[in-house]
């Protein structure tokens, strides 16, 4: 059984907002990320994208996110929900732990040093879907007033 990742970018968080346009949006060329990934990874990475520009994510490195992270395999679905609406739908292609290829990818906006987002996940066939969120609940049996935070997995039992 796949499972279903949920990402939620506040819209207030300009950071993330920055991010989500470079990484996700305009995408990143191999040649960026094959610079930090073993050549397993890479061979992974061609085997989907076959040199094409690559959108890709991250989350911080918290036990919580740890826990979701270490259950994403190769073809669970992944959907980025900015405010109330459903932005994105896409494939998990491939995941790593990488300090580097974050801190190359995400540089800080503030200038001042902090954690990076270690857990990347590359995804595959990424579309734009516009969905508002409350529809998405009403599919799943979500309470009406359920509030999405940070990054989580729907359940099994959805």
């Amino acid at each position: 059984m796949k499972n279903i990742f949920l990402l939620y970018i506040p819209p207030s968080n300009h950071e993330a907002m920055v991010h989500y346009e470079d990484t996700i949006r305009k995408k990143v060329t191999p040649d960026r990320i094959y610079r930090f990934v073993d050549q397993n990874l890479r061979r992974q990475l061609d085997s989907v994208f076959d040199g094409r520009q690559i959108a890709v994510w991250g989350s911080r490195d918290s036990p919580a996110n740890r826990a979701k992270f270490e259950r994403m395999v190769p073809g669970d679905e992944i959907l980025i929900v900015e405010g109330d609406t459903i932005k994105l739908l896409g494939k998990i292609a491939a995941t790593t732990v990488n300090r580097d290829l974050s801190r190359e990818l995400w540089q800080n906006l503030q200038g001042n040093i902090v954690d990076g987002w270690d857990l990347v996940y590359f995804i595959a066939n990424p579309v734009e879907i516009n969905l508002p969120f409350k529809e998405f609940c009403r599919l799943l049996n979500y309470a009406d007033n359920y509030q999405l935070r940070g990054f989580s997995i729907v359940g099994p039992d959805k």
